[in-house]
Formats: structure tokens, sequence, C-alpha cells
């Protein structure tokens, strides 16, 4: 019997509220180079073509995220948790049905779009 290759999902965490920042509102949202900090994320993800989709979670309360998600091309999860690691979390359960046991769900955080691996050590 042969195996079905790996499907690569995007799970974006983005429903931080800021608070450590103290920016007055969520960094994801925040401009970075013209667009949203989140847009930057959500973008390099799409451009790929090894990512089957791209999933964001957000809060229940979230009233901006539908202006910085293309329309189709990402589904919006609105099961953001008070944590990072709950919404992560969560998102993963909510797509529990939608993804095989082969299959990946890289994560990265919404509000990290540029960051780069420590290569001090190189």
């Amino acid at each position: 019997m042969r195996q079905q290759a790996p499907r690569y999902f995007a799970l974006i965490p983005a429903a931080g509220v800021g608070a450590r920042m103290a920016a007055g509102g969520p960094k994801q949202y925040l401009p970075v180079g013209g667009k949203p900090m989140l847009r930057h994320a959500i973008d390099a993800f799409l451009s790929s073509g090894l990512i089957t989709h791209t999933y964001v979670v957000v809060s229940a309360e979230d009233g901006q995220i539908d202006a910085v998600v293309p329309d189709g091309a990402v589904t919006v999860l609105r099961c953001g948790g008070a944590t990072r690691m709950e919404s992560i979390r969560n998102g993963l359960d909510a797509l529990a049905g939608a993804i095989g046991g082969d299959d990946w769900v890289l994560v990265h955080d919404a509000a990290r779009p540029g960051s780069m691996p420590n290569s001090s050590n190189d």
C-alpha cells in the first residue's frame, strides 16, 4: 500500500493584545514596511507552494483580522486563548479533523514575521 505524502499547514497564533509592548493595541497589527506585521507572516506562507493552507488563530473579540487576511486564502480561527501556548493548543484542536496523521502543522508567531535564527555561532 502506497503512503500519501504529508501535507504542510501553517498555524499563526495572533490572539495577543500587545500588553507588554504598551503599543495601545495588538502588535501584530502594527505596520511594518507599509502593511500590518501579521500580513508579512501570512504572505510568507501564501507564497510557498509547499503550504496546503494557512490558519490564523485570533481571539473571539478581534475586530481587525478581517481587514488583514486575503479573502478565501486564509482561514481565521476565533479560538485564541489567554497565552500563546493556549492559542496554539486551541488552534491545533480546531484543525484535528482537517489534518491527517502524516501531516505537519508549522507554527509561526504573528508578531515575529522577520525573525531569524541566531547565527552568531556560525
